[in-house]
Parts: structure tokens; sequence; C-alpha cells
């Protein structure tokens, strides 16, 4: 058997990803395998290309007979096509070893059979039935509130609050949400580690060559290895490696991508 990686997601970022990660750990220790490393996107929607989240990262750097584990299959997506392309154009090519917890499912993507990809279908088709059913069930409910603030004069929240609007016409939230996650970046930016190893892998691109998706799984390795050598770490205090490395570097360009002059002063 190869690597084992385990890859969770959330949707939002008042979600966690603790009871993913308690069924993976619990599986593992029962098959008696070992992690090598997990793989995380969060506030990411299940809509969301594979291709668009860390976990293309991930399978890029997959060999022959690792493994990927996930609680469910949610979790890789909830659009039908997008799972179809992931398991035959990235899965089966590499012949990846998929695990499935909820769905019982430890399948060999090179050599998959009928009943298999049947199986995949019908949760796959499970998975986006209930993306959609969530989206219905918010317009609904939103709907609901509309009239009440009509009929009523306004509606109580989950919270027991009497409200009388929908934020500014029902973006309330929206617009929290977006505040919210401007402090989280505004407090990112300033943050010494992060802020020294962007400033470090930016001289060191001029050097040498740029990160993307296609630059190679060694020159990743590579650069973890001088990155663990001068002491940085990774903002939850791990080791890089090119995994880390290539999710770390993701999130710090689009986190200084508007900062000029830090770009200038590199």
């Amino acid at each position: 058997m190869g690597k084992v990686y385990a890859y969770l997601r959330v949707s939002t970022d008042s979600q966690n990803l603790m009871q993913q990660q308690n069924a993976i750990n619990e599986y593992i220790k029962y098959k008696g395998l070992t992690i090598t490393d997990v793989v995380t996107d969060e506030g990411v929607s299940g809509g969301v290309s594979y291709k668009d989240r860390h976990l293309y990262n991930l399978i890029q750097s997959l060999n022959e007979g690792d493994v990927i584990v996930v609680s469910e299959i949610s979790r890789l997506g909830r659009s039908m096509s997008d799972l179809n392309k992931l398991v035959n154009e990235e899965l089966k090519p590499r012949k990846i070893r998929l695990i499935i917890i909820t769905m019982g499912l430890d399948l060999n993507c090179s050599n998959l059979k009928a009943i298999d990809e049947m199986i995949l279908f019908a949760f796959s088709f499970s998975a986006q039935v209930e993306k959609e059913m969530i989206q219905e069930r918010t317009r609904n409910a939103l709907e609901a509130r509309k009239k009440k603030i009509v009929n009523e004069g306004g509606f109580y929240s989950k919270k027991g609050k009497w409200c009388t609007k929908l934020g500014n016409d029902g973006t309330h939230t929206q617009a929290a949400s977006i505040a919210s996650a401007k402090k989280r970046q505004a407090v990112a930016r300033e943050n010494a580690s992060n802020l020294a190893v962007y400033k470090y892998i930016r001289s060191w691109e001029k050097r040498n060559i740029a990160l993307n998706k296609e630059t190679p799984r060694k020159v990743y390795e590579e650069l973890s290895d001088i990155l663990n050598e001068l002491g940085y770490t990774t903002p939850t205090g791990l080791e890089f490696n090119q995994l880390r490395l290539r999710a770390m570097w993701d999130k710090l360009k689009n986190l200084y991508k508007d900062v000029k002059e830090l770009k200038n002063n590199v």
C-alpha cells in the first residue's frame, strides 16, 4: 500500500472539521493504517470544482497505490459531473485507492467494477440532490420570513430575537460574512510568520521558477526542505512538506495579491 491521505471539507467558516476527522481517525485505527498527511478545504462549497480546491494539489502529488480517505462522498463534491471527472480522469489513471467511510467503500480506481461505478453514481446523485434541496429550503425560508414581515411586522430568529427586516433586503448575513472574512484576512496579513514565508518564497521565485499548479512535485519538496532548515513552519506549527507548501502558498498569494507595496519591496 502507498501513502494514506485524509481529505476534509466544510462549506462555511462557522463549521468545523472535527466530525469528519473523528470518523477518519476511528476508521484508520480500526484498519491499522497510518495517515501520511491531512488536506483540508475550509469555507469551500461542494459545488466548487475539485480543480479549484486544495484537493487538486493533493491529487497532482499522488503516486500509484496511494490512498485518499474521506468521511463521505459529499466531501469530494456535490456535482455528479465533477465527481465523475475526479474519479475517471484523475484517480483512475493514477491508480489511486479511494476510501469513502460512510459508504463502506474501498475502491481501487484503476479497476472499478460495474457495481462500483453504479454505487458511486447513486451516491453522487444523492449528494447533488441534497445540495439542491438545501438551496430550495434556504429560498423558501427567506420567502416565508419576507411574508411574515409584510403580514405580521416581523419574525423571530432562531435565537429568539424579534426581527423586522432581513438585514439589507436579505443581504445582512452575506455582508456580515464578508466583513468577518476581511477581518480575518487583515489579521492573517499582519501575521509575522505568514509575511516572512511569503517574502522568502517570492524572492526564491525570482531566482528560480514561479510556483503554480504545473510546478513539479520535486520543486515543492526541495523548497519545503529549505524552509524547514530556515526554521519556518506552517501556521499550525508543522514542518513543511510539498502538500502543505502547495496549500499554504495558494493562500498566501491570495492573501497578499492586492498588497502592491509588499510585492515591490520583496
